[in-house]
């Protein structure tokens, strides 16, 4: 016998949760669940971390590609890196507005990508070292 179904409802909805498993970057573990703000920055930080097109799990647009920064001059990097990760973020309808995207060099050769941006779960500021 087939089960009949009277009231089966498909739900189409392209957004995703917030919901996400807690990744502790700095020991390589997952540690616990986050959901709001917390869950966009770490979306945020995961996009610009992931070099683009270098992962299977992803797709080509997802990540910022920093390989092609190595070696070049900082003001070159300044003036491109944000263009970049301004285009890497839209891929995450969460994020609403980039309000801002700057370098900020720390030492000979470490620089601190500062952004903020405006998500569905409220601002979202931080900074993530990335060279």
């Amino acid at each position: 016998m087939i089960p009949q179904a009277a009231n089966f409802q498909i739900n189409n909805s392209s957004s995703q949760t917030s919901k996400t498993y807690y990744l502790d970057l700095d020991n390589k573990r997952i540690v616990d669940k986050i959901d709001g703000v917390k869950s966009v920055e770490q979306a945020i930080k995961k996009i610009i971390l992931t070099e683009k097109r270098a992962y299977l799990i992803y797709d080509w647009f997802y990540g910022i590609g920093i390989q092609k920064y190595i070696g070049k001059d900082y003001y070159y990097i300044a003036a491109d890196i944000q263009n970049t990760i301004k285009e890497a973020l839209k891929i995450d309808d969460r994020i609403l507005t980039i309000n801002s995207v700057e370098l900020k060099k720390v030492g000979i050769d470490a620089c601190y990508v500062v952004y903020n941006v405006t998500s569905t779960e409220g601002e979202v500021a931080g900074e993530v070292q990335v060279l």
